[in-house]
């Protein structure tokens, strides 16, 4: 075509389109839509092919796919042609002719290298079936033919290996001679079958060695006279769905070739180009790659990093299953009518589908897929056999409330988008510069893969073939899985006309095969609904497409509650047993009695200082004896305590004391000076001989002995508060909330039927005084009856001396955060010791790992009990329990949170505030006796997050919003997924990050703040971003010190970083991944430093270095202020004790936390390990910082 007449081009396209769908020329029209003659991708790549040998030039399959009728097809075409001039276009020469020795490697290829070197024994980039051939085959036949597909297509007789430069190397191999296919003849077995099944999962599971030089291999399996099995494996770097196609085919004619006693090789088209004319046009790159990796670049700009797609875990070694389904065929032409009426392939309306069902599952609204696009953009490359696949990465927007229609529209965009922009893989990759997680595909986790190729092309003259089941070949029978999953979930969709066969392939040690038939029938009954009403919303179908699931409702066993204050049961206990031991606290032990006497004669001086049921007592008072004998006390007055642990900064004490309207405190002011004025002083010692009397009003204390009531109607004073706790506020102000002792006894209950509390006489208490656990021990320990032992700090940070504390006390029972735990199993570990000791041991506060909670297991006695629990300040400590063995769960995945306690309900709820379908995520609410009534001073956050229980529906109950998103499992066990606002848990404490952005914003020359978790993944602290005002030079060290005086340790950011603005997302929220590229100081980083002088001091300095991941040490800073904490601290100890043999004492250290004071206490040689308890201290000499886990985080002597 010298010339473009555009009437010429149309009756050709026309042609060619009637050729390629199989109609007639007079049955199509000029104005008939290609998407509604059939036309998909793959059918594009097949016309554009066509049309290239026709016209003799290269033509943009994708063209064909904009354009909507046949006559504006012939428009598109004739354009291109205009822009590239009408002479032909010859193919780029050396293709086929290319000789044996080295060549570029394609992206995929050097992709499916990369993968393969990071395990040569993995099977997961295998593609293997099993064919049934029926009738007289010539194996002679089928070994020549296998041997001409070899020797024409260079992929398949490639070997690859790592250049000098490190850089990967594929050199073409002489072909085999002869090509290599075994027969095994299994005849005369009366196991046929079974041998036939255990051959072809062998071969399914054997990787290939790619340095061999051939990664494609075949056995025949003989079953009968007139009856083999063809086992076929082939690697996917040399290797696609469409090479597939084309194997079978050329198989077919070298085969007949062979049997009619002519060349095979000679008898097959011959080839235009070779596999390495696709290499190096792929590694020239386009001349639009800037662009177009720019775009990509804003394309996937915020996209989540991962999609957690929750699953029921039904295995435990990662290891791929598969699922096989068809949907049904009335289906099928129904949205096969849909799709065309939109203008859609058929390709985009399954994969929106997909995409659907993933939100539907818990993936969230912004969803990020892999799926596969063909490079064979020119007939030529469709001849060949070869890796071209490249994949792309499809983000769908599924938030708000669209239709389905709108919903399949979005997808269809994103689409569109993603193939106009194509680019290898790797080069997005590099890009875009997501976070790589070892083990995980980038960018994405889930894969969509849809298919219209005929393969079942294996034509051998009287021979039948079918796949091992009897059914016909598939695409899904040649890509069975191999034994591990290339992702955590791909959908593989194959057309086949009236038929769409689904193979769903996921990682069977995430989810089971229940979970995948239960996924693939929600997919049917999901485009069902798509296809009864696709302008109904796009909610409205979800739910549908789990219906048959239970709704995630939990309910614990229903038990009476009491009518008593917790204090009754110590009296008791103390009236019949006076002289069991109570409390120890490292210095002095208390009986039962005396606990009991003190607390009354406390008591009584309370009553005279006017306390009254609902009064708040303060308590500033060290972790000792003296505390417990003042909670105890306050309990007996009628009044409800509040904690001050003397460690926390004074802004904090002083809020929780004005938010709680606490006016009396017991306890020495000289702890906190600050706070001399804040309230009434009491000291904690009552003065000698008092019995009782009169209070300021001129009544009587109203206490008499043990066991006397303080007067009040029936079960009054269970419904009294026993204890007011405060937690981080989102507007810059700690939250308390007031809990009732009927709720704690409930708890207690609990505690004592989970943990056999009976058979326990001695209880560890280790969480700091401020935090709701300290309450949890002080009951279960004095209500059952045993002794409460306070552990010291300087054994909660020390695993030998921890270890010594439990087996001294015969500890029976005790609570531990994950970070103190990991450091103790560690030591059991490295020491092949064990806890055969302890009766149960709980852990809580933050995410426990099932790896960790295994290895604890077996260093436990077999009856012992181990918990993980659940639970916030908001509804009473703890709200469910797991026990026993996390199985299915992977090492790293989370152990359960469990089930409700007594007279607790969890429910996982949608947006609309109904149960969602067992299976799906939501947020997590709980309800029952131990929801607290709200927040102190503080009724709009109240009416919030406490909301009347409308799932059970009983009057006047409410339930609270807690902010974790969980799933409930098969099982019946709910699983934690994070979280559904900003809310971080920092080493025990729930930390809102806007309550410390607040308190950062007073910073001078600091506009606004933003906390978030360390983006880098780095750190388990917190990093602050401050935004300057406008020609202001903010001081980090500023902000760390401001920080420091109103936060817990745990919520003070560990680094800083000072900006001019924040970068966004296109969706205006705080770029996390561009955040991450900024680069960051250690708090308190900044100023002239003095150099490490001595090699002590290098050596400390070199630990610090390391664990606090900056190069800016000086000999005399502070491990603290530069941004440590206690569990640093620990490491930084245990590593110096390792590399230098010096047996460093970690109280020493924590009390001189500088470089230079650490380096003279490692030049100290012939040091012991300090003892378990130490020698007391009065409290008034030392101020010390503490973390909401209880552990020391710096101290300094007055």
């Amino acid at each position: 075509m010298s010339e473009i007449d555009t009437a010429e081009l149309t009756v050709l396209v026309r042609r060619t389109v009637a050729e390629a769908v199989g109609r007639a020329d007079d049955e199509i029209g000029d104005d008939d839509t290609l998407v509604g003659l059939g036309l998909d991708s793959l059918r594009a790549l097949e016309l554009a092919a066509r049309l290239e040998k026709r016209l003799g030039a290269r033509l943009d399959p994708w063209l064909l796919l904009d354009r909507e009728t046949v006559a504006e097809a012939a428009e598109g075409i004739a354009e291109q042609l205009r822009a590239d001039g009408t002479g032909r276009t010859e193919p780029e020469p050396g293709g086929a002719a290319t000789a044996g020795g080295r060549r570029e490697l394609s992206d995929g290829e050097r992709r499916l290298w990369f993968l393969y070197q990071l395990a040569e024994d993995s099977s997961g980039y295998l593609l293997s079936c099993g064919l049934r051939l029926r009738g007289p085959l010539d194996p002679p036949a089928l070994q020549a033919a296998f041997a001409a597909v070899v020797t024409r297509h260079h992929p398949l007789r490639t070997r690859y290996a790592e250049g000098p430069d490190g850089e990967p190397v594929a050199e073409t191999m002489p072909p085999p001679a002869p090509f290599p296919l075994p027969v095994t003849d299994l005849r005369d077995r009366a196991d046929r079958e079974q041998a036939v099944r255990a051959a072809a999962e062998e071969d399914r599971h054997t990787p290939f060695d790619l340095g061999a030089g051939l990664p494609l291999r075949a056995r025949l399996l003989r079953t009968a006279d007139d009856e083999h099995v063809l086992l076929l494996a082939m690697h996917h770097i040399a290797f696609d769905a469409w090479s597939t196609a084309v194997l079978l085919r050329e198989l077919t004619t070298a085969y007949r070739a062979h049997r009619e006693g002519t060349d095979p090789l000679a008898a097959l088209p011959r080839l235009e180009e070779g596999y390495d004319a696709f290499a190096r046009a792929q590694r020239r790159g386009s001349v639009l790659r800037r662009s177009r990796l720019a775009w990509w670049q804003r394309y996937l700009e915020g996209a989540p990093p991962r999609i957690d797609l929750p699953g029921d875990t039904d295995g435990a070694a990662p290891h791929a299953g598969t699922h096989g389904f068809d949907l049904p065929t009335d289906l099928v032409a129904r949205l096969k009518e849909f799709s065309v009426g939109e203008g859609n392939t058929l390709y985009t309306t399954l994969l929106a589908g997909f995409l659907a069902l993933l939100r539907a599952r818990g993936a969230g609204a912004d969803l990020v897929a892999g799926t596969p696009v063909t490079g064979r953009v020119t007939h030529a490359y469709q001849q060949l056999i070869g890796l071209f696949v490249n994949t792309a990465v499809v983000r769908a927007d599924l938030s708000g409330t669209p239709t389905v229609r709108q919903a399949v529209d979005r997808v269809r965009a994103a689409v569109l988008g993603v193939r106009d922009h194509q680019e290898p893989f790797s080069e997005i990759v590099r890009a875009v510069n997501p976070p790589r997680v070892p083990g995980r595909n980038p960018l994405f986790q889930v894969m969509f893969d849809m298919h219209s190729l005929p393969i079942d092309l294996l034509d051998l003259p009287g021979v039948t073939v079918s796949s091992l089941d009897g059914r016909p070949v598939s695409l899904n029978t040649v890509e069975a899985a191999g034994e591990e999953a290339k992702f955590d979930l791909t959908l593989t969709v194959e057309d086949r006309g009236e038929r769409v066969l689904c193979a769903l392939e996921y990682e069977a040690s995430r989810f089971s095969r229940h979970w995948a038939e239960e996924f693939a029938a929600d997919y049917a009954r999901l485009l069902g609904a798509w296809a009864h009403d696709p302008d109904q919303p796009l909610a409205a179908t979800l739910p549908a497409a789990a219906s048959a699931a239970p709704p995630s409702v939990l309910t614990g066993p229903a038990e009476p509650l009491d009518d008593l204050a917790a204090h009754r049961l110590v009296e008791d206990h103390a009236a019949r047993h006076p002289d069991d031991p109570a409390v120890r606290d490292g210095h002095e032990e208390l009986t039962y009695g005396e606990l009991d006497t003190r607390a009354q004669a406390l008591a009584h001086t309370l009553r005279r200082e006017g306390v009254r049921p609902g009064t708040v007592v303060g308590l500033l008072l060290p972790k000792s004896a003296s505390l417990v004998t003042a909670a105890l006390a306050v309990w007996k007055a009628g009044g409800a305590h509040l904690t001050l642990d003397p460690r926390y900064p004074a802004e904090r004490l002083r809020a929780m004391l004005t938010e709680s309207g606490c006016r009396l405190v017991v306890g020495d002011p000289g702890l906190v000076p600050e706070l001399a004025d804040a309230a009434r002083f009491l000291p904690a010692t009552p003065p000698p001989g008092d019995t009782g009397g009169t209070d300021r009003t001129g009544d009587t204390d109203g206490i008499g002995g043990t066991g006397d009531h303080l007067p009040g109607p029936p079960g009054e004073e269970a419904d009294r508060t026993a204890y007011v706790v405060f937690t981080s506020g989102s507007t810059g102000r700690p939250k308390g909330v007031a809990v009732t002792h009927r709720a704690l006894l409930n708890n207690f209950r609990a505690w004592s039927a989970a943990y056999h509390l009976d058979q326990v006489r001695a209880h560890l208490q280790m969480a700091g005084s401020s935090f709701d656990v300290f309450h949890a021990d002080l009951v279960r320990a004095l209500c059952s009856g045993a002794c409460l032992v306070l552990c010291p700090q300087d054994a909660l940070l020390d695993p030998p001396a921890l270890l010594r504390l439990l087996r001294e006390n015969r500890i029976g029972f005790a609570e531990f955060v994950p970070v103190v735990l990991q450091g103790l199993l560690e030591h059991l570990e490295e020491q092949d010791a064990d806890l055969s000791f302890l009766r149960a041991l709980a852990v809580g506060s933050d995410a426990w790992p099932a790896g960790a909670h295994r290895r604890l297991l077996r260093r436990m006695a077999p009856d012992a009990v181990l918990a993980n629990s659940y639970g916030l300040a908001e509804a009473t400590v703890d709200s469910a329990l797991f026990t026993g063995d996390p199985a299915g769960r992977t090492d790293e995945q989370q152990v359960p949170i469990g089930r409700p306690l007594r007279n607790t309900r969890l429910y996982v709820l949608g947006e609309d505030l109904r149960p969602v379908p067992r299976g799906t995520p939501g947020e997590l609410w709980v309800a029952g006796a131990g929801v607290t009534a709200g927040y102190l001073g503080r009724p709009d956050e109240t009416a919030r997050r406490y909301l009347p229980d409308t799932v059970a529906g009983a009057p006047g109950e409410r339930m609270y919003r807690t902010g974790d998103r969980a799933v409930l499992l098969d099982s019946g066990d709910l699983v934690l997924l994070g979280r559904v606002d900003r809310q971080l848990q920092v080493r025990g404490l729930r930390v809102e990050p806007q309550e410390v952005e607040t308190v950062l914003a007073a910073t001078p020359g600091v506009r606004r703040a933003l906390v978030v978790a360390d983006p880098r993944g780095a750190t388990e602290g917190l990093v602050a971003y401050l935004v300057r005002e406008p020609g202001a030079d903010p001081d980090p060290r500023q902000a760390t010190a401001i920080a420091r005086r109103a936060l817990p340790e745990p919520a003070c950011p560990g680094h800083y970083a000072v900006v001019d603005t924040l970068p966004l997302t296109p969706n205006g929220k705080p770029d996390l991944a561009a955040l991450a590229r900024v680069p960051l100081a250690a708090a308190g980083a900044g100023g002239a430093r003095t150099a490490p002088r001595t090699d002590a001091e290098r050596a400390v300095a070199a630990v610090w270095r390391e664990l606090l991941e900056t190069d800016d040490i000086g000999a005399d800073d502070d491990f603290f202020e530069r941004g440590g904490h206690s569990l640093l601290l620990t490491r930084m100890v245990a590593t110096l004790r390792r590399r230098h043999g010096a047996a460093l004492a970690l109280s020493e250290v924590f009390r001189q936390p500088t470089v230079a004071a650490v380096a003279r206490l490692l030049e100290q040689t012939g040091r012991t390990a300090p003892a378990a308890v130490p020698p007391r201290r009065t409290a008034a000499r030392t101020t010390v910082r503490i973390g909401a886990d209880g552990t020391v985080l710096a101290a300094e002597d007055r």
